[in-house]
């Protein structure tokens, strides 16, 4: 199985690390995904919110986001890296 996930760095190691404060975005089986395909669809909606942040509005609260690591096994890493 291949996964997509993200977690919030600024919470203590053993939430952070607990699933229900793992963010999933994707799961597939099978054969790697094409990753210019995959990824293009996260990239738009993910550099947008790196650069302006992430506004919740009935919360009056823009919050900024940062990408602190990209971690795969080496196979994934390397298709992934180029995109």
């Amino acid at each position: 199985m291949h996964a997509f996930f993200s977690t919030v760095c600024e919470l203590p190691p053993i939430l952070r690390n607990s699933n229900k404060n793992i963010i999933t975005h994707s799961l597939w089986t099978g054969s790697s995904p094409d990753f210019n395909t995959f990824l293009s669809r996260h990239n738009n909606q993910l550099d947008n919110i790196l650069k302006n942040g992430l506004t919740i509005e009935s919360l009056n609260l823009n919050l900024r986001i940062n990408c602190h690591a990209f971690i795969a096994d080496a196979p994934e890493r390397a298709s992934a890296i180029k995109y």
